[in-house]
């Protein structure tokens, strides 16, 4: 039997294959752990625009006016200019209480003035509007506390809820903060600038704006005490807004089932 060794060029050109083999199956796994990380950081990107997206669709939808002539505190806003008693339907001449350090209503967020409202869109980036039927809130349900207590630190239950959701806080607890803010009064009041407990809503946005319905065209502002018909809110909002690291706008937008605005029957804000 004629036996023969491996020789050392077969031995190389093994080495090489197996070094080959090593090499490609090393960039496959690091290719597919990078998608895998690519993808994981989408769907994380989705899910955080989705809840975003979620509650402010939420608080729009319980948007509410009371259809009171004579209850001023009812309103839907976007774009908050300085108030006062001939904006606000203040009664007997009363003016807001704007830039001062009191906390207003029943809650924390203290008097700072708003600015224009116009954010990098040139659309409105504040929105104030009243709503109703939010439902209380989980730690509200689950505290053990007395009813005194509960209405020092939540504000009193029920009735309209005056919403604002911002690029600016309003309190000091919110100043040197970025992103968008949510400000909640219980009950609201004359004052749509101040006033109740104020939370950093999502701090991953870079920028929003706001434009509003009328029935037949897109605003860029809205002002229900100037509307006509009286005391009317949009049909429906469109929200474009960026998160942080975003190369192109998100746009959703939220139709107001309260709303009575319709193509039929516009609305025209002069405000």
């Amino acid at each position: 039997m004629n036996r023969r060794g491996i020789s050392l060029i077969e031995l190389m050109l093994s080495l090489v294959i197996v070094v080959m083999v090593a090499v490609a199956s090393t960039r496959a796994l690091v290719t597919a752990l990078g998608y895998e990380n690519k993808l994981r950081a989408g769907r994380e990107a989705f899910d955080e625009r989705a809840v975003f997206e979620d509650k402010i669709r939420t608080l729009l939808q319980h948007a509410y006016i009371s259809p009171s002539t004579t209850y001023m505190a009812s309103y839907f806003i976007g774009e908050v200019p300085q108030v006062t008693a001939a904006t606000s339907g203040l009664p007997g001449g009363l003016t807001a209480n704007v830039g001062s350090s009191t906390p207003g209503g029943s809650g924390q967020s203290g008097g700072a003035t708003q600015g224009s409202g116009t954010g990098s869109y040139g659309t409105p980036n504040i929105m104030v509007f009243t709503v109703r039927g939010i439902r209380f809130p989980d730690n509200y349900l689950a505290s053990n506390d007395d009813f005194e207590t509960l209405n020092t630190e939540f504000g009193p239950q029920g009735g309209l809820q005056e919403i604002e959701i911002s690029e600016s806080p309003v309190g000091p607890q919110g100043q040197g903060q970025t992103g968008i803010f949510l400000r909640t009064q219980i009950p609201s009041d004359y004052d749509p600038t101040q006033g109740g407990n104020e939370m950093q809503m999502e701090p991953n946005l870079s920028q929003i704006g706001f434009e509003f319905f009328d029935g037949a065209n897109w605003d860029q502002s809205w002002d229900s005490r100037a509307s006509t018909p009286a005391r009317s809110m949009p049909a429906a909002v469109r929200i474009t807004y960026r998160f942080n690291g975003d190369t192109y706008d998100h746009v959703f937008v939220v139709q107001l089932p309260n709303s009575k605005v319709t193509y039929l029957a516009p609305v025209t804000v002069t405000g």
